[in-house]
């Protein structure tokens, strides 16, 4: 989106400088401009891959504010740090309507409509969390009785573009499915399983955890309602965390002795992300439908967030402009255009939680340009052109 707005303007550019391509002369004149007007951005995607946004600092949030989700509009959402769930949705931050009766209240889901999914304390002691919708700014407590939440979380886990939502019974110990229009339902499990559905797309699939409290917890995936055991052979447990549009189920594995990161490509082939440096972990934190990963792992035993593409596991650190002086301790969210939230904190030891913005990388430069003077030199070889 940020490139596309970028080439879009090449027509009112040549307008404002005053050349037309009636000769190659001036043809070439705006070839040099081009060169001259790229090249910047391409010497800058050579040292780092991210700009950041310190978003503690531009918005004056608490140190411990945290945003833990971020649609594919760039509308993120979490928690101020001080028990309220928060919004920044085209620029504008918004502390989100406190649900009646709530204590504390945050968000962790936002999907691509806008309608975001949180959770709250309602009482002290043993009373159990409740999950909150917020649908246009109005705070709902949705009705998913018979379904209730334990003192960590509300019933609802995720929520696609579609209005349904997957989760967890607190009361049955059974994964759940539920959407306004028609109430809870419960999962098909294999006989004596118990777990919840983590994740949900727009497909209707599912990603999720079960065990029937003899074996290790077990990766599972729901299609068409019918549950699949994807635990990949050689590990001790398995956990399916969240899934993409294309299927693909990212979560985590244990080894005898670590833990690592990871996705199943298409739902069913386990990819190891490994570690960065030996005898370490990976944990995820998200995906998207381009098989890009992001989490945390430690490094020599210290955080760190890295980032997963292409088979190449990175230190976030290591992509990220070098003037932004953080040092990213997790990543929590990765849309579909690259945009990453990452928590970090300064030498200082100054915590913040940040926006990463992807920026363009060369080769994508070069065909552009590439492109570019193609374009003009077919307006040159054209009969209208030399009118």
């Amino acid at each position: 989106m940020v490139y596309g707005g970028r080439s879009t303007n090449f027509c009112t550019n040549f307008k404002i400088v005053g050349y037309t391509l009636k000769s190659k002369e001036n043809a070439v004149r705006i070839i040099n401009l081009l060169v001259l007007w790229i090249a910047p951005l391409t010497i800058t995607a050579q040292g780092y891959r991210y700009e950041v946004i310190d978003l503690t600092a531009k918005y004056g949030l608490n140190p411990i504010a945290s945003f833990v989700d971020i649609n594919n509009h760039g509308t993120m959402v979490g928690e101020d740090g001080e028990g309220r769930g928060i919004v920044i949705e085209n620029g504008v931050l918004s502390v989100l309507e406190r649900p009646k009766g709530a204590l504390e209240y945050y968000a962790f889901a936002i999907n691509d409509n806008g309608v975001i999914l949180g959770q709250g304390r309602f009482g002290t002691g043993s009373t159990p969390q409740k999950s909150i919708l917020w649908i246009n700014g109005k705070a709902v407590v949705p009705d998913v009785s018979p379904a209730v939440g334990n003192l960590g979380q509300g019933p609802l886990n995720a929520l696609n573009n579609k209005g349904i939502f997957g989760g967890y019974d607190a009361g049955t110990g059974l994964p759940i499915l539920w959407s306004e229009s028609k109430g809870v339902s419960y999962l098909n499990v294999p006989a004596g399983y118990r777990g919840g559905a983590n994740g949900i797309n727009d497909e209707g699939q599912l990603s999720g955890v079960l065990t029937d409290g003899i074996v290790q917890p077990r990766a599972f995936r729901w299609i068409g309602g019918a549950p699949e055991n994807i635990h990949p052979a050689g590990y001790a447990q398995s956990r399916a965390l969240a899934i993409a549009g294309n299927g693909d189920i990212g979560g985590y594995v244990t080894t005898s002795n670590a833990f690592h990161g990871g996705f199943w490509r298409g739902g069913t082939e386990f990819v190891d992300i490994g570690t960065l440096t030996p005898e370490d972990y990976t944990w995820f934190g998200d995906l998207n439908g381009q098989e890009q990963v992001v989490g945390q792992a430690t490094v020599d035993g210290v955080f760190s967030a890295y980032f997963w593409e292409r088979g190449t596991l990175h230190n976030l650190d290591a992509l990220a402009n070098p003037t932004a002086s953080a040092h990213f301790v997790g990543a929590s969210a990765i849309n579909e255009f690259g945009q990453i939230l990452a928590g970090g904190a300064y030498p200082s030891g100054a915590g913040a939680i940040f926006l990463l913005n992807p920026v363009p990388e060369p080769s994508g430069l070069v065909v552009l340009l590439a492109a570019v003077g193609a374009t003009i030199w077919r307006g040159i070889k054209s009969p209208k052109a030399r009118k």
